[in-house]
């Protein structure tokens, strides 16, 4: 997923270039805060608003995909930025 999203421009980091692959959720979305980076992730702990308040972070997406192959995210999350990305820009 990484190279799918810098190919669309973004600057990408994952928990795995930040050694924080099994680190508890509190300690990787405070690095992502630090950094000033919006988080992905498919991980549902993320959704509790009671520790990640609205406006407490950059941003948190919640990917919810019908399956959890490692394609089926990829394209799910890929298209997600696709069609953001242009809503966002207002050049389409």
């Amino acid at each position: 997923m990484k190279s799918v999203l810098e190919n669309l421009g973004h600057d990408v980091k994952t928990a795995a270039d930040e050694n924080l692959l099994s680190r508890p959720d509190t300690e990787i979305a405070a690095a992502a805060n630090r950094e000033d980076r919006m988080l992905f992730t498919l991980d549902i702990e993320f959704a509790d608003l009671r520790k990640y308040a609205p406006g407490s972070h950059p941003g948190i997406v919640l990917f919810r995909p019908s399956s959890f192959g490692p394609l089926s995210v990829n394209r799910f999350i890929a298209e997600f930025v696709r069609s953001t990305d242009c809503f966002l820009c207002c050049d389409c």
